[in-house]
């Protein structure tokens, strides 16, 4: 805690317990390009999974584990609704139609 009050004493140079955008560009340019390189990280790391593989970490299964519909409930919560409904129903109802026509 000590470095955060520090912090902030160092950006609040008047003293009037509150912080301008200027006094604030120092820490807001380290925090911006920290979040950058976090992110470019992140963007490597899953670039590099299998897009199986990226989900069954989602909900912390191993490849040889089967997803029951709890860790299905956990997969739901990191999709946007507009996901399910533009792409991943579609998708399905096409996997499914192949299915079908596959079988008569």
């Amino acid at each position: 805690m000590y470095a955060q009050n520090r912090a902030w004493d160092l950006m609040d140079r008047d003293g009037d317990n509150k912080v301008s955008p200027k006094e604030l560009e120092t820490i807001a340019t380290i925090l911006h390009q920290k979040r950058i390189d976090d992110i470019t990280t992140s963007l490597k790391i899953v670039s590099s999974t299998s897009s199986v593989e990226y989900v069954l970490q989602l909900v912390n299964k191993k490849p040889t584990d089967k997803i029951i519909r709890r860790d299905f409930k956990q997969i739901i919560g990191n999709v946007p609704f507009s996901t399910w409904h533009d792409e991943i129903l579609p998708a399905l109802r096409r996997q499914e139609i192949q299915h079908l026509s596959k079988s008569m």
